[in-house]
């Protein structure tokens, strides 16, 4: 769809499974997962190609992300015990592990994605005590720590000039341990596409926050005041977000500015609207 809500098409998958949909700048490529594999389609085809073969490895993925410039498809693979962020090449060759090494105090690696330049990925991860956001070269070169913090981190993107990422926080952003917002409710928290199994309070100064990318300053920019904030999106230097609408009755997709101002809903409201870009969806 236009990025105003308008001249919704939608994208021949062959699947009703579909998660993480993402589209290169020149929007002749959509790659998504579905059924644990990583997928590509042309939006003019409708033939998709498979470019995983999670399944032989007992392993899945549930997102993926392509770069602006087509070349390169970062995605999550989750073994049993530990997830990693992988990359390959757009169609599905060249797949290398980014973090064969977790970074310091992290357990496992969940959500990525591309800055505008397609150089650097942005990326969190899950530690016993606390959540991560990180920076490298698509090389797996230059591990940067941008934050660490209690509180869950989903659907992290760089801002057009790559000197912020916005997240969303599931609690005050770069907040140290007080109250302990556990593990255990963000996974419970993160089967919200029931709706009778959304939580049933938003966690406090949650919503969508901005970090420059040396760590510094991290604000929260949207706060989630009656609706949780479940997932967030910088396109075409504006951001969108999902929570649910004013009747409370589905989920929709909201674009404000990149410093949260001007937030309006551009769903229609007569059904469930996602980004499909997070981990905790």
């Amino acid at each position: 769809m236009s990025v105003d809500g308008s001249s919704v098409t939608p994208v021949q998958t062959g699947s009703t499974n579909v998660w993480g949909l993402s589209v290169s700048a020149d929007l002749k490529t959509v790659v998504y997962a579905s059924n644990g594999e990583v997928w590509a389609v042309s939006p003019n085809s409708g033939t998709p190609t498979q470019l995983t073969q999670n399944a032989a490895n007992n392993s899945s993925s549930s997102l993926a992300r392509i770069s602006p410039n087509g070349q390169k498809i970062v995605y999550p693979v989750f073994t049993t015990n530990v997830g990693n962020i992988w990359i390959m090449n757009a169609d599905g060759t060249g797949s290398t592990n980014l973090t064969p090494t977790l970074p310091t105090g992290m357990t496992t690696c969940y959500v990525a994605s591309f800055s505008a330049d397609s150089s650097k990925i942005g990326f969190a991860c899950e530690g016993s005590t606390s959540f991560g956001l990180y920076t490298m070269k698509t090389d797996g070169t230059q591990l940067a720590t941008v934050l660490t913090q209690t509180n869950p981190i989903d659907s992290p993107s760089f801002t057009p000039n790559g000197k912020q990422i916005l997240y969303v926080s599931w609690g005050a952003p770069g907040a140290a341990l007080k109250h302990g917002f556990s593990h255990a409710a963000f996974s419970r928290y993160s089967q919200h596409l029931q709706p009778n199994l959304a939580p049933s309070s938003v966690p406090a100064n949650s919503g969508v926050a901005s970090v420059n990318i040396d760590g510094s300053n991290p604000t929260l920019i949207v706060p989630a005041t009656t609706n949780q904030i479940w997932e967030s999106e910088i396109v075409n230097s504006n951001l969108y977000y999902v929570m649910l609408g004013s009747s409370g009755n589905f989920y929709q997709i909201f674009k404000a500015n990149l410093d949260g101002t001007g937030s309006a809903s551009i769903s229609d409201g007569t059904a469930d609207d996602w980004l499909g870009v997070c981990f905790g969806c």
